[in-house]
């Protein structure tokens, strides 16, 4: 699990993009 900071950028996530939204709540 990777931890991830409260200013994430999402143009970063796109890589890791599904692990994320499986990891991250959809705030």
């Amino acid at each position: 699990v990777i931890p991830v900071p409260r200013h994430w950028d999402p143009g970063k996530l796109i890589v890791n993009e599904q692990t994320f939204l499986i990891k991250l709540p959809k705030s």
